[in-house]
């Protein structure tokens, strides 16, 4: 291979775009042109069928990820092991907690402060 154009290849910004051209065209037409064609015609009710075919597209992201990285950098890829996938759910547990008593907090301060400003409204009286 020609020594630039492997220098070009193997530059780290150009394995970001290239994995996440091929990964999300992967994805994309995985999901589209196969999974929803083919389970929306068997499964009737989307509400059943949009979490199937989330989840294999997920399946086919994580596949196309794996062997295309196995391929390009002939590496293994550890990021993806059983080794690290308690960390991953334990951080996914901590953030999905942060994130929904924030919003729990943020929706209980409006809730709260719409009640005032009705009781408020409602005894026309003003604080001002």
């Amino acid at each position: 291979m020609n020594a630039f154009l492997k220098r070009v290849l193997y530059f780290p910004i150009t394995k970001i775009v290239i994995g996440i051209g091929v990964c999300f065209s992967l994805f994309v037409t995985i999901q589209n042109f196969v999974s929803k064609p083919l389970l929306y015609s068997i499964i009737p009710d989307r509400g059943i069928a949009d979490p199937i075919v989330h989840g294999i597209s997920v399946i086919v992201l994580l596949l196309g990820y794996y062997c295309l990285f196995r391929l390009y950098d002939n590496r293994k890829i550890t990021e993806l092991s059983i080794e690290y996938l308690s960390w991953i759910f334990n951080n996914f547990l901590i953030h999905f907690h942060f994130v929904f008593f924030r919003l729990l907090s943020v929706s209980l301060y409006n809730i709260s402060s719409l009640f005032f400003e009705t009781v408020r409204a409602f005894i026309g009286c003003s604080f001002n």
